[in-house]
């Protein structure tokens, strides 16, 4: 028979697995993408033919290097 230490462990165990598994389910849906065909092939024609960059992105862009990334000088 389980002492309650043993118990204990081993219910601890099943809760740890049973979130971790839950926590990678979370994660895997979150970061797939899924697309039609036809939202395949506009996603692959944009990256592969990016549109010029407006002076509103050119701001953010310097925004960004001066204040938010500060280990990259």
């Amino acid at each position: 028979m389980a002492t309650n230490t043993e118990r204990q462990e081993t219910y601890l165990e099943f809760l740890i697995a049973s979130r971790m598994e839950r926590a990678s389910n979370v994660i895997e849906r979150t970061e797939t993408l899924h697309l039609s065909m036809v939202g395949a092939n506009a996603l692959f024609a944009t990256l592969g033919n990016p549109p010029k960059a407006n002076p509103k992105l050119l701001k953010a862009a310097k925004h960004y290097k001066d204040r938010v990334n500060v280990y990259n000088p």
